[in-house]
């Protein structure tokens, strides 16, 4: 399971059909289609209801939604964390960087 497919997962929920999600995504129809059947295939799970012009989440699909969100704010809330680091460490280099500097001056 990937990232992405989370992400896809939760663009075939909003959107109502696979190719509004595949735009939406920057994918292929197809490929999108393909990359859903691998999720269901990993999660042992139909996570659609299909007719001819539109998908729904089924119950399954509504519950690994439910879970795919939590795990990509989860993802969200890491990357900020770890930006967050990255400034203050970045910041705490330079001041260092700015003593020694003085030091030897």
């Amino acid at each position: 399971m990937e990232l992405e497919q989370l992400r896809q997962l939760e663009a075939v929920a909003s959107c109502g059909t696979f190719s509004a999600a595949a735009e939406r995504t920057h994918i292929s129809q197809p490929a999108l289609s393909r990359s859903m059947q691998r999720l269901e295939a990993e999660l042992g799970a139909s996570l659609f209801a299909r007719t001819k012009n539109s998908v729904e989440l089924n119950e399954a699909g509504l519950l690994a939604l439910e879970h795919a969100q939590g795990i990509l704010r989860d993802v969200a809330r890491m990357r900020e964390a770890l930006d967050t680091w990255s400034r203050r460490y970045d910041a705490e280099l330079d001041r260092l960087d700015q003593l020694e500097a003085e030091g030897r001056a």
